[in-house]
């Protein structure tokens, strides 16, 4: 599932090389997956109304958050911040 939701996210955005995709387990039954985009980039993934990250929610049947990131930074090295959009 990460790698589905990073490959459709890394074609929708025009800086693809600053998709990450978090995977976590809350519990045996639950998978959360964090999207996380370049600030520039945060409409193409929620789309029109949300329709773009409901797609990808209703794909998956999942909660998705997207996420964009204020620091032109790399994963693995700090941030300087990270905003959440909840949809």
């Amino acid at each position: 599932m990460k790698e589905f939701i990073e490959f459709i996210a890394k074609n929708l955005v025009d800086k693809p090389d600053k998709v990450i995709v978090d995977e976590t387990t809350s519990d045996g039954n639950t998978i959360e997956l964090t999207l996380r985009v370049d600030k520039s980039d945060i409409g193409k993934v929620i789309g029109k109304k949300g329709n773009t990250v409901n797609a990808m929610r209703a794909l998956l049947t999942c909660k998705c958050y997207a996420c964009f990131i204020n620091s032109t930074r790399r994963q693995g090295t700090s941030q300087s911040s990270v905003n959440n959009i909840r949809s």
